[in-house]
């Protein structure tokens, strides 16, 4: 029997002709990937094209290895720039009900084949600084603010740090609950060599309070992960850093909250 095939984007139109006319009129940064639902003889799979093909070898090998630690969606197929990936069904992930699942997801990335290497080995603490100033020439900072994140992030800096695998893209639409475990269904921010501490930073941007970040971490290096509490911090003000920076390049000026630093200024 021949294969019924039926194929459709993953976003809906009004999300596409938005990202169309933040790239022709408003310009700076946009996602080059896109992303399709296919669905065979009644089985259904995610289709993921990147705009390149090492884009697409470095997901691979993320999923191929994080898959040892920890349930996700199976790679079924690379053809050059794309990947098709199981479409996995689930609940919808809730921040209280399945905090502790989450926990269980960092800590089992967390754990796997982390390293500690001095922070002078890598560029981090430059791009930091680097993110800083352009926040300064843009006017998102000011010279105050700009000069006292410089002084917080120097000294907060870590002699040494751990890197190893993390999820940087830790919004709840990107997992589902299913079997007791939440699983990553969106998959291209896996990251096998990341600042410890990044994701759970992140989670911190969109639906961690403040007052439980330092139990979710210590549930984490319970549960297995290496103890990243030192440098805890110092990935947070990178992580936020970073992300305002590249909110601002995307046209996306209306995400930015300034008063996300605030916790770091005096």
């Amino acid at each position: 029997m021949i294969a019924r095939f039926t194929h459709r984007p993953a976003h809906s139109l009004g999300r596409r002709l938005l990202d169309a006319f933040r790239s022709r009129f408003v310009g700076g940064l946009g996602k080059s990937q896109r992303v399709f639902f296919v669905q065979i003889n009644g089985q259904r799979y995610k289709r993921v094209v990147f705009g390149d093909s090492a884009q697409a070898d470095r997901v691979a090998t993320a999923v191929q290895s994080c898959q040892a630690v920890t349930p996700l969606p199976r790679l079924y197929h690379q053809h050059e720039n794309e990947l098709w990936f199981e479409f996995v069904e689930g609940q919808r992930l809730d921040a209280d009900a399945h905090q502790d699942a989450l926990a269980h997801l960092f800590a089992a990335l967390h754990g796997l084949n982390h390293r500690e290497v001095p922070l002078d080995q890598t560029t981090m603490h430059q791009q930091l600084s680097n993110d800083l100033e352009f926040l300064k020439q843009v006017a998102v900072l000011d010279d105050r603010q700009t000069v006292e994140l410089q002084q917080r992030a120097d000294a907060l800096r870590p002699d040494r740090v751990l890197l190893g695998a993390d999820y940087l893209d830790p919004v709840l639409k990107n997992f589902v609950f299913k079997d007791g475990r939440a699983v990553i269904i969106d998959l291209e921010s896996i990251d096998l060599d990341a600042l410890l501490g990044t994701g759970v930073a992140k989670c911190g941007l969109h639906w961690l309070p403040q007052d439980q970040r330092s139990d979710f971490v210590e549930r984490i290096i319970e549960l297995g992960a290496p103890d990243f509490r030192a440098q805890r911090d110092y990935a947070e003000l990178a992580l936020i850093t970073g992300w305002t920076k590249r909110k601002l390049l995307a046209g996306k000026r209306g995400r930015i909250r300034v008063e996300h630093f605030d916790r770091f200024l005096r």
